[in-house]
């Protein structure tokens, strides 16, 4: 599956900065790695210096929350690093937290020392892209968890619906399907609440047009359908 590696860096490269001659040398000294779902991305737990890039499917952050539960953190799509948030050690991740496969898997595996080689092919400012295109990630998401309190559950639902329709969606005649299936205790884990009350909310919004049902899969409507009524 070296191939599929080289397609999705080659995707990503240009928002990372990264060259051909960079995107040969991930490829030349990362590996790939079929994860069935809820078993680890990475064998044994992520090392320190390790990076794991989904390649296809969807891996999903999830921390152990009180009285054996799970509270799903991000669920995230191909091209993107699927992160931990670090511990007090250097790189270690904070405890609790794993990052699991949401569905059958494929991921990139990438040490630090291969990264760095890529690094040093690249010019001063491409390799502060590639430094500061993992911070703008981590911002955006501590962003959208950060406003998340502050808004109604139901609004709270539409922004999470919306990420996924971004990442897992496939534009249909009224709005965009999400193709990936999450259950309602992980769109609870997701928007901080419980899932009777996200399942109320999902029957709100699915009244006021704002989400619908297309089978098992569901539809964010597009607001100018919603507003039409149609």
């Amino acid at each position: 599956m070296k191939e599929l590696l080289r397609q999705v860096l080659d995707r990503i490269a240009p928002r990372l900065g990264l060259t051909p001659d960079a995107v040969d040398v991930l490829v030349g000294a990362g590996g790939t790695r079929h994860v069935r779902t809820d078993r680890p991305l990475c064998p044994q737990g992520c090392a320190d210096d390790l990076a794991v890039l989904m390649l296809d499917g969807a891996g999903r952050v999830e921390c152990a929350a009180p009285r054996n539960g799970v509270v799903v953190a991000q669920i995230v799509p191909p091209g993107q690093f699927a992160r931990l948030p670090t511990g007090r050690g250097p790189g270690s991740p904070a405890p609790g937290f794993r990052a699991v496969a949401h569905v059958d898997s494929w991921v990139g595996l990438i040490g630090a020392a291969s990264m760095a080689a890529a690094l040093d092919r690249l010019s001063g400012d491409r390799a502060l892209r590639v430094m500061a295109y993992g911070w703008r990630a981590f911002s955006g998401h501590l962003y959208e968890r950060c406003r998340l309190p502050v808004l109604r559950l139901p609004d709270r639902l539409l922004v999470q619906l919306g990420i996924l329709a971004h990442d897992f969606g496939h534009p249909v005649g009224w709005g965009t399907r999400i193709e990936l299936r999450v259950t309602h205790a992980q769109l609870a884990g997701l928007v901080g609440a419980s899932r009777p009350a996200v399942c109320r909310a999902l029957r709100a919004l699915t009244s006021r047009g704002s989400v619908a049902l297309d089978g098992y899969r569901l539809v964010l409507v597009d607001p100018r359908v919603a507003m039409s009524g149609h």
